[in-house]
């Protein structure tokens, strides 16, 4: 998954992190909580099998499949949202974004 900012979407050994509201405890990848049923998504298209890629788990060894297109992942930092009623609900700002975005919007 080559990108020029070294972010990568990867299991995770704390899996109780998912259940927490604040979800900001990576390092600038993304976790995803079913790595496998991902991957099996993603390679089904490449001819690969949930057994091949259990195999390929099991062997502990990095193995590189070239999919038949790119899939985008987009991230959204958001810190309001729409609340009820059409509100708008404001969440915290943990990478202290907020004030350079503002800026560049005035």
């Amino acid at each position: 998954m080559p990108n020029p900012l070294s972010i990568f979407v990867h299991d995770t050994p704390n899996k109780d992190l998912f259940g927490r509201p604040v979800r900001t405890f990576s390092h600038g990848c993304i976790r995803t909580q079913d790595p496998l049923d991902l991957a099996e998504t993603l390679l089904a298209g490449a001819g690969w099998s949930r057994a091949m890629i259990d195999d390929a788990v099991g062997a502990r060894q990095t193995k590189r499949v070239p999919l038949e297109s790119p899939v985008p992942i987009h991230v959204v930092y958001l810190t309001a949202v729409a609340g009820t009623g059409g509100s708008v609900e404001y969440l915290e700002d943990p990478y202290s974004l907020d004030a350079a975005i503002a800026a560049k919007l005035q």
